[in-house]
């Protein structure tokens, strides 16, 4: 069998992504036709936990090809390592994560990174990039001085989860730690996520002020996310 070294999958990589755009550009973004199937599907996930005061601007898909692949080799991998270990195999699952709009274009760009300002990081559940499964959690992340604000939906893998605490750096019994309501996902290795779309929407939340002045304590997502208006 045909043994391809790292190298050469590094070039194959670049090479795929001049392709596609050749003018050096590292990702370009499509807006979506609200008449769209796959935006009607993206708005109906960003409205259905949600709160009726946000109102939905655009939705922009991302198109990074060399984050897509990687994303694609390390899908394959796990999959792969699952069967011959006989472990769960990894969900493929949308999730978001709320930043603010100055963040947005290196998370485009170069991916989620906890050691990067302005990605969210679960320091409750571990010290790895965090995701929610509830757009609203997501939206107290976001820059309240932007009147319309960002918040990105993202394919991430999730296999065998633990519930996560602070001083949790690199789990060792679990790839993916979570709150106790799992609805908070912590990732910590790179190319187990990629960043799908942007949600621009505008809106005012005051409860958004009570909860960031509570972000610090050690709380369930149930004590500081009220009954959501569906």
């Amino acid at each position: 069998m045909e043994r391809i070294c790292k190298s050469d999958i590094l070039e194959q990589l670049i090479f795929y992504s001049h392709t596609v755009f050749p003018d050096n550009t590292i990702y370009k973004s499509e807006e979506l036709s609200s008449q769209n199937e796959e935006y009607k599907q993206i708005s109906k996930l960003f409205k259905d936990k949600n709160k009726k005061i946000f109102q939905i601007q655009k939705i922009e898909r991302i198109h990074n090809p060399y984050l897509l692949t990687q994303y694609a080799i390390k899908k394959k991998h796990l999959e792969k390592l699952s069967k011959q270990e006989k472990t769960e195999i990894p969900r493929e699952k949308r999730l978001f994560h709320g930043t603010g709009k100055d963040e947005m274009e290196s998370i485009c760009k170069a991916n989620f990174d906890w050691r990067r300002k302005g990605t969210n990081v679960g320091h409750r559940f571990g010290q790895g990039v965090s995701f929610s499964a509830n757009p609203y959690y997501a939206t107290h992340y976001t820059d309240d001085k932007d009147e319309i604000k960002v918040i990105i939906v993202a394919k991430v893998l999730v296999g065998h989860t633990c519930i996560g605490n602070k001083m949790m750096i690199i789990p060792g019994n679990c790839d993916t730690s979570t709150d106790k309501e799992g609805q908070i996902f912590i990732k910590y290795d790179d190319g187990t996520f990629y960043p799908e779309y942007r949600i621009y929407y505008t809106g005012f939340d005051p409860e958004k002020s009570c909860y960031c002045q509570q972000r610090t304590r050690t709380i369930s997502l149930g004590d500081f996310i009220p009954d959501l208006i569906k």
